[in-house]
């Protein structure tokens, strides 16, 4: 189902501020949407962990994927059935279901995080990428207490400059906005209590819609 109210994608973030030369334009004149070229333009610190994530065109897909808990074939399934996604973002608790699956399709773009049970990962706890124009902050979600509150997440991603926050941890698919960030949880793509789930983040004009979809 899309989430209501996550058109956040279309508003410039309140009080955002230019260093007076605009968006860096790069070959042929167009306006560069990776992530380095979004913290210039909203005048915002450089942070660690940023990747320039996919420009792409008007319309991007990405693949939201969290707690896999050692269930590859549901991994593959969503892989699969959203065969058209540009990138793969995966918010951790089976990472070595991640990585085999990338070592089998090493054409996947896949962007990582580790979870509270990927033991003795080296993975990253979070990331922040731009696709298609729209930041986003992912992450586990264990750092934050999200089992218990948002408004942490919200706080952190929105000090990133980040447009919407991904993360999982809770099992619970979920969307809402708070701050002026979206908060998206795709649930666990594992089926050991039932029917897994994953997102798909479609981004058209720079605005992000954010769906669930089933196993």
């Amino acid at each position: 189902m899309p989430c209501a109210g996550t058109d956040a994608g279309r508003r410039r973030r309140p009080g955002a501020k230019t260093d007076g030369r605009g968006p860096e334009r790069h070959g042929g004149g167009k306006i560069c949407r990776c992530a380095q070229c979004i913290f210039q333009e909203r005048n915002l610190p450089p942070l660690p962990g940023v990747r320039r994530g996919l420009k792409g065109g008007k319309h991007m897909k990405l693949l939201v994927v969290s707690d896999v808990h050692g269930d590859l074939d549901a991994l593959e399934r969503a892989v699969d059935a959203e065969a058209d996604a540009d990138a793969v973002i995966f918010l951790g608790d089976g990472l070595r279901e991640a990585e085999d699956l990338q070592d089998m399709r090493p054409e996947l773009k896949i962007y990582s995080v580790r979870g509270n049970c990927d033991y003795a990962s080296f993975a990253p706890p979070d990331g922040l990428a731009a696709f298609g124009g729209v930041l986003f902050y992912y992450t586990h979600g264990n750092l934050y207490n999200v089992k218990n509150e948002l408004d942490t997440l919200a706080d952190a991603a929105r000090a990133r400059g980040a447009d919407a926050a991904l993360y999982g941890h809770t099992h619970c698919a979920g969307c809402e906005e708070r701050s002026g960030v979206v908060l998206f949880n795709p649930g666990a793509l594992s089926r050991v209590q039932g029917r897994g789930s994953y997102g798909v983040v479609m981004v058209e004009n720079g605005a992000p819609r954010f769906e669930h979809r089933r196993v």
